[in-house]
């Protein structure tokens, strides 16, 4: 790799977020549980230009059971999500 590649290349910005399912939502009705993953899963495609991967966590660690990895070339739109 030369140094104008390493120059012309864009700089990303990268965050992991975890998250714990809250217990009560374990024990709402299926159909409730549905719409609250649809409803999530739209938020995050509503910012298409920033990248998501998604892991499940469960039986790794304790204090999440879901983690996000974004990257995108915009900090303040992924504050923004």
């Amino acid at each position: 790799m030369t140094t104008e590649e390493i120059i012309t290349r864009p700089a990303y910005f990268v965050t992991y977020c975890g998250f714990k399912i809250d217990p009560t939502w374990r024990r709402l009705p299926q159909s409730a549980r549905a719409d609250g993953r649809a409803t999530f899963a739209q938020a995050v495609a509503e910012f298409d230009q920033i990248k998501t991967y998604s892991y499940s966590t469960i039986g790794f660690k304790t204090s999440c059971e879901l983690l996000l990895w974004r990257k995108g070339l915009d900090a303040k739109l992924m504050q923004e999500m």
